[in-house]
């Protein structure tokens, strides 16, 4: 614990792409890639998940677009499905939505150390540094 009452939770990493060119590999068969989509005056919000043959989570996805930008957030792969190029599929997905359907065409994101891998592989760049925190709970 700090004086200020926060705790250091970690590193980040800011990370940008063009989303022009994002990849768009598929899901691995026989998965399929479901999309979800609600817009408001400012903000369209999307949601993509890969439901596995059981029906459930193997992996999903939001982003957030204004203007031209797409924010993305809770990028998640289950483990027993990690390593398979779903999480890639689950980024292009979203990249190409936000892209065709909203026309964003700058994606911005925040990623965790393993996070930071993927988005690398996909073509992201680190911009800035970024370090976490949260409220320290003490106890009396």
């Amino acid at each position: 614990m700090t004086a200020t009452g926060l705790e250091l939770v970690g590193a980040e990493h800011l990370m940008t792409r063009d989303l022009a060119s994002h990849p768009a590999p598929p899901v691995p068969e026989p998965l399929r890639v479901e999309h979800s989509d609600r817009s408001t005056d400012r903000l369209s919000l999307l949601e993509v998940s890969v439901p596995d043959s059981d029906g459930a989570l193997a992996a999903a996805g939001r982003a957030g677009v204004t203007g031209p930008w797409a924010v993305f957030a809770g990028v998640v792969t289950a483990p027993a499905h990690r390593r398979r190029g779903i999480g890639s599929a689950v980024m292009g997905a979203l990249a190409g939505r936000a892209r065709d359907r909203f026309a964003a065409d700058r994606g911005v994101l925040v990623a965790t150390p393993d996070g930071h891998r993927l988005y690398t592989a996909l073509g992201w760049q680190v911009v800035a540094d970024v370090v976490t925190g949260r409220a320290s709970v003490t106890s009396s």
